[in-house]
């Protein structure tokens, strides 16, 4: 059962899922200081981060790109319609820890 006003977010597949789930009570942690204690964001990996892109931006989507980092090809940021922030990632080549 959903509690109104709660935050929720779902990640896995059939065989397992993480659930991660802020009471309605609770002051939101979404768009806070990376700083701060708590969940910040949860990342996906993609393999073509030129056609996620292309999906986001067909579907409207709003994103902010990243290009600071050396290990990566492609990394956007984005909230979920419950205002959870999500990275998809996709690494380079020839980064070892992918």
């Amino acid at each position: 059962m959903r509690a109104e006003g709660a935050g929720w977010l779902h990640v896995g597949n059939d065989r397992f899922y993480l659930s991660l789930m802020q009471e309605a009570s609770q002051t939101p942690r979404n768009h806070q200081s990376y700083y701060s204690i708590g969940i910040n964001h949860v990342g996906f990996v993609v393999q073509d981060g030129e056609a996620m892109q292309a999906t986001l931006d067909k579907h409207g989507i709003e994103y902010s790109l990243m290009d600071d980092a050396p290990e990566t090809r492609f990394r956007a940021y984005l909230y979920d319609p419950d205002g959870n922030e999500l990275e998809l990632i996709e690494y380079q080549s020839s980064y070892a820890l992918k």
